[in-house]
């Protein structure tokens, strides 16, 4: 299997990442009444990283394949 290089992985297991706590923070949405606003939940920082972080592996990934 030549497209599943080391990159490759790392970005599909970045993507199930993003995807469960996408939905982890739904739910706890949900079960949550309080009024905590966004900024003082970790689980939606923690996705912004991983966001940011598949984006950069992404762009890698382009260059990699350019050369």
């Amino acid at each position: 299997m030549n497209g599943f290089n080391p990159l490759t992985l790392i970005l599909i297991l970045n993507s199930i990442i993003i995807i469960s706590l996408v939905l982890t923070q739904n739910e706890n949405t949900k079960d949550l009444t309080s009024q905590n606003n966004s900024r003082n939940n970790p689980i939606e920082t923690i996705i912004w990283g991983c966001v940011f972080f598949e984006i950069l592996m992404l762009l890698i990934s382009g260059k990699i394949t350019d050369f």
